[in-house]
């Protein structure tokens, strides 16, 4: 199962969610592609302000804003991400879990 947390200042997405075998899993793949477009827009609007880790072999995503550095474009963005990740994990109950 993926889970997804959330704060004030970034977020942490792990795990894997078990729908299909690797490569054919669409849970993964709508997670990780929605994960990283918001990672590498705000890496790239402000490379200073956030920082970013990854290990794929527990499949974790961590984004954490500097302090002092949301803005109104880092807000949506991860506003945006858990509200499709919750989106999906309505469809996917069994595959991904937003705390």
């Amino acid at each position: 199962m993926i889970s997804c947390s959330f704060t004030d200042d970034g977020f942490t997405v792990s795990g894997h969610s078990g729908y299909a075998d690797s490569g054919s899993d669409i849970v993964c793949a709508a997670v990780s592609a929605m994960v990283m477009l918001v990672c590498n827009v705000l890496t790239e609007k402000d490379k200073d302000g956030v920082i970013v880790s990854s290990d794929s072999e527990s499949g974790t995503v961590s984004l954490k804003l500097k302090k002092g550095k949301q803005t109104e474009l880092s807000r949506i963005l991860i506003e945006g991400l858990k509200d499709e990740l919750i989106a999906l994990s309505d469809d996917y109950p069994e595959n991904i879990k937003v705390l």
